[in-house]
């Protein structure tokens, strides 16, 4: 069997389970959603998360808390911002070197782990559309 030809077949093998897969989920929630006593423990569930929300909220919003909130985003965005840069650096390093590790400053040897993923089909073309 050809590399296309097993990639073709793999691709049908997994778009089959997922369309199965759904289906059964959808199932399991028609009958999560038909039974009173489910229904009545998660309408429960919510107000709970809702009270909680509220005194999370609250506490967030003291001005002491709120400085260490924008301190928190902004740290999230930059380590953010820093991974993806890392990442490229790295498959940059993993096609020029043909090796999975990397030299830290301290020394240390890490492994990386380079990862491919299909994404889903986009219009008639049967293409995906990719967005930077």
């Amino acid at each position: 069997m050809s590399e296309i030809a097993s990639i073709q077949q793999r691709i049908s093998q997994i778009e089959e389970l997922q369309s199965e897969l759904k289906i059964t989920k959808e199932m399991l929630k028609a009958e999560l959603d038909n039974d009173p006593e489910y229904h009545q423990a998660a309408e429960d569930a919510k107000a709970a998360v809702a009270k909680k929300k509220q005194f999370k909220d609250t506490i967030y919003n003291t001005p002491a808390n709120q400085k260490m909130v924008a301190t928190i985003k902004e740290n999230t965005e930059e380590l953010k911002t820093l991974q993806e840069i890392l990442s490229a650096e790295l498959y940059r390093h993993y096609e020029a070197n043909k090796t999975d590790e990397v030299t830290g400053a301290d020394g240390s040897t890490r492994k990386f782990k380079v990862s491919v993923k299909l994404l889903p089909k986009y219009g008639s073309s049967g293409y995906s559309r990719v967005e930077f």
